[in-house]
């Protein structure tokens, strides 16, 4: 996935999650509002460490 899409992904990811856990957090749920919190650096983490899945490349054409 190319910098700029992921740099697009990750402020969607802060934005959204950060705005989720000031509603939860006010609203004294703070077990809750951590969660998201631990839920959403893990998913940022996840995109910038973990390479993409890719398929496999053939070395030789397998049609006869």
């Amino acid at each position: 996935m190319p910098t700029k899409i992921k740099l697009i992904l990750t402020f969607l990811v802060v934005s959204i999650s950060a705005f989720i856990f000031y509603k939860h957090y006010i609203l004294n749920q703070q077990v809750r509002s951590i969660m998201i919190a631990l839920i959403s650096i893990i998913m940022v983490f996840g995109m910038w460490i973990f390479p993409e899945a890719t398929g496999k490349t053939k070395e030789k054409n397998e049609k006869k």
